[in-house]
């Protein structure tokens, strides 16, 4: 996943957290468990925190190819793909959106972001970035 986080894909600067994909309190017999490792920033590790309950119920982005599952579109917004056309992988890829808050955008009509949440302004501006490079 290079230095990106597994989940919003923003570049990892500092505040990266060696994330456990199900929580080692729930599942103590996997905290050092390699497979169960992610690389995350601070904003998604800690609104995913302790919401996993069972590894088949995400799309996970080491197992599973989230660039078709997710749609990525101008101005940082992040939803499910309608290319999806199976409703049990529909229904993980909106777990995935749902578990790390990547439906949070400050515009109309999308879950606003908390606090210093500002993974969808990075999205923009990397948005932004590609146009520009790719018209020159």
């Amino acid at each position: 996943m290079g230095e990106c986080c597994s989940y919003c894909q923003n570049y990892l600067t500092s505040g990266l957290a060696v994330e456990h994909k199900l929580p080692k309190n729930l599942f103590p017999e996997l905290e050092l468990e390699w497979s169960n490792f992610l690389l995350a920033c601070s904003t998604c590790n800690s609104i995913k925190n302790e919401k996993v309950k069972m590894e088949d119920e995400i799309l996970w982005p080491d197992l599973n190819n989230t660039l078709i599952a997710l749609k990525y579109s101008e101005g940082g917004f992040d939803s499910m793909s309608e290319e999806l056309r199976d409703d049990r992988l529909n229904a993980r890829a909106q777990s995935l959106i749902n578990l790390v808050g990547l439906d949070r955008h400050e515009a109309d009509g999308w879950t606003n972001p908390r606090g210093r949440d500002k993974r969808w302004l990075k999205r923009e501006e990397c948005w932004k970035f590609a146009e520009i490079s790719r018209s020159v």
